[in-house]
């Protein structure tokens, strides 16, 4: 039994290095600032790893020092990719100006700005880690070469190493219930898209995300109600008000209704 004394550790806080480790990343969202890469939810460690091995054989690393050069620029090029979708996903969440531009354009509310220009600067990093460890890999090259031919056999790369196992973290589940409640274990198991919202019988449409388990599974009717999809950056129960900011909603999903606004300028 654990010892329930104050020397113990803080009350209810991890007591094993291990529940360190895992309750130092619970606060990981994106990834571009931490010390220690991890790859996030939505990433495949398959794809890092094919990354690292095409790298490894076209800079065909001599030395382990090497080799973990070379395993630094596949985390610095991650990041640059990982840069690029958030800033793609930042501007879909940002409304249009007006009516004569797209997602993305309005850039009036000061956090927005921030949050672009935050992104901009982890990019920048992630560059600047790029061209840090080329750098490096040529330094270390060029200081190899004036050497003499032997080298020691501990400080070679044995042949034929795999690629790294990034360790993956994993979002608790109440913090991706809170980002789409339409994404849990039971739906992935049963096939369902998370981002699309399924017709519930008896049920209003702005109430569909939350009763998913009793939703029907089609095929839809073109008389009766259809599926449509979750819209970022939105609360689940304004996703059915708000699908025409969709670029392109569901084929055959119901006209949304018109929101207060469009109602108010109406009358």
């Amino acid at each position: 039994m654990a010892d329930p004394s104050p020397a113990a550790g803080p009350r209810g806080g991890p007591r094993t290095p291990e529940g360190k480790a895992k309750s130092a990343r619970n606060a990981l969202r994106h990834g571009l600032r931490a010390a220690r890469f991890s790859l996030l939810p939505h990433e495949d460690p398959e794809e890092f790893r094919a990354l690292v091995a095409e790298l490894r054989a076209r800079y065909r690393p001599a030395d382990a020092i090497e080799q973990e050069l070379v395993d630094a620029i596949a985390v610095a090029m991650w990041r640059e990719a990982r840069a690029d979708r958030l800033e793609a996903e930042l501007l879909a969440d940002l409304p249009p100006a007006d009516e004569t531009r797209t997602c993305g354009s309005d850039l009036g509310k000061s956090a927005a700005r921030a949050g672009l220009a935050t992104l901009v600067r982890y990019r920048a990093a992630a560059q600047l880690e790029h061209r840090r460890a080329l750098a490096l890999l040529e330094a270390h090259r060029r200081l190899a070469a004036s050497r003499p031919a032997s080298r020691d056999e501990d400080d070679e790369a044995p042949a034929g190493s795999e690629p790294p196992r990034p360790s993956v973290v994993s979002l608790r589940f109440e913090v991706r219930e809170k980002e789409n409640p339409l994404d849990t274990p039971l739906l992935r198991r049963l096939g369902r898209d998370p981002d699309l919202v399924l017709p519930v019988p008896g049920v209003e449409p702005r109430f569909w995300p939350k009763a998913q388990e009793r939703a029907t599974t089609g095929p839809f009717p073109p008389d009766g109600p259809q599926p449509y999809r979750r819209v970022p950056g939105l609360p689940w129960h304004m996703w059915w008000d708000h699908q025409h900011l969709l670029a392109d909603p569901p084929a055959g999903a119901e006209p949304a209704p018109p929101s207060r606004d469009e109602r108010a300028r109406a009358a």
